[in-house]
């Protein structure tokens, strides 16, 4: 298997987790892989970045979520891994979703079932790569 492929099949992997984590509510796991500094931003809301902390609390707030990693494109650059990920994306939410988010009838009419795009950065701490920044592109 050569660089690049190894390079896809492990943030596959990355990817793979996050879905699973979300699915069965493991926060503790995007504590642990989400860098310090992580931030997340998304279409077709321009005003919206969610800091670590911020992103963690509001996927506390999803009652469902079934993630299909449908294709994963990564190259690492420097020390640095960027990706985009398509996903099949069945997600609903709950609740006050706080200052600053949309709508929630907006947001479960986003991810309620939809294919989207994710553009992502990566960096190694230790023995693992994190994410430290999280673009949700959009519906594709």
């Amino acid at each position: 298997m050569n660089q690049e492929n190894a390079v896809e099949l492990m943030i596959r992997e990355r990817y793979e987790a996050w879905a699973t984590a979300l699915r069965v509510h493991h926060f503790e796991w995007l504590d642990e892989n989400l860098a310090s500094d992580y931030c997340f931003s998304a279409r077709p809301y321009p005003n919206l970045r969610l800091n670590k902390e911020e992103f963690i609390e509001a996927d506390k707030k999803m009652q469902s979520a079934e993630i299909s990693i449908e294709s994963v494109t990564a190259k690492q650059v420097g020390e640095t891994i960027v990706s985009l990920t398509i996903a099949n994306v069945a997600e609903s939410f709950e609740g006050d979703m706080g200052a600053h988010m949309p709508s929630l009838e907006d947001i479960n009419g986003l991810v309620g079932g939809s294919r989207i795009a994710y553009a992502s950065a990566w960096r190694r701490t230790g023995d693992r790569w994190l994410c430290f920044d999280h673009h949700m592109i959009g519906p594709v």
